[in-house]
């Protein structure tokens, strides 16, 4: 896990920023009418939101929490994409 000080104003910026554009283009790829894609952006925006008071007082172990969720989801929506995909949708 990473942690970026409170007085690091730049490196709070870069995270903060490279978050934003990994979390729109993510949107991007997937389908607000699939439930599981909607929950997935819904853990995405929960996970940025997060890093506002993470990045005031330098406790990142509650981001840590929503990145696992985001991961645990990506994997899930990976897997059944991946089983369509394999059955020929």
């Amino acid at each position: 896990m990473f942690v970026i000080l409170p007085s690091d104003e730049a490196a709070r910026q870069h995270v903060y920023q490279r978050a934003a554009l990994l979390s729109y283009r993510l949107k991007l790829l997937l389908n607000p009418n699939e439930p599981r894609h909607v929950e997935l952006v819904n853990a995405v925006e929960a996970a940025f939101v997060a890093l506002i008071p993470a990045f005031k007082t330098g406790d990142h172990s509650h981001t840590a929490t929503h990145i696992r969720r985001v991961t645990e989801l990506g994997q899930q929506v990976l897997k059944s994409e991946w089983e369509r995909v394999k059955a020929g949708e």
